[in-house]
Parts: C-alpha cells; structure tokens; sequence
C-alpha cells in the first residue's frame, strides 16, 4: 500500500458559515472534502484509506465547521 500524504487543507466559505468546508489535497492529487453534519462532521469524494488520513483534521477543526473562528473560538 502506498503512503498517504496531505499536500494541503484549504478552509472554503469562511465568511458563510452555513457553508463552511474543508478541501483536503492529497500530494497523490486526490481531494477530500469535510462538510459539517449535525454536530459532527462527513468526509466525502475519496476511498476510505483517504479519509482515515484526514479524519484528524476534521476532528481538530469540527468547530470552524459548525461557525467558530478559525483560530480562537472553541465549538461545544
């Protein structure tokens, strides 16, 4: 199996925080996308050995999903 890398994570809609997402690229060019869900969150368009690499990620930044600042506040 091949290593699985994250090139970059890009933070989409911040000023629309009823449409905030999370764009993960992959350094293979593959992408993930993290939307919020309820009071969680889904990661979408990849296999599941994708996602198991940015499941961290989107736990770290489940609040900014769900419309807390990116660096300050804290989503209970």
């Amino acid at each position: 199996m091949k290593k699985i890398a994250i090139r970059r994570v890009e933070f989409l809609n911040y000023s629309r925080k009823n449409k905030r997402m999370i764009k993960v690229v992959f350094t293979d060019g593959e992408v993930a996308y993290i939307s919020p869900c309820h009071e969680g969150w889904e990661i979408w368009h990849c296999t599941f050995d994708y996602k198991q690499v940015a499941l961290p990620i989107a736990d770290k930044y489940n609040g900014y999903l769900h419309g807390a600042d990116l660096v300050t506040e804290e989503y209970e």
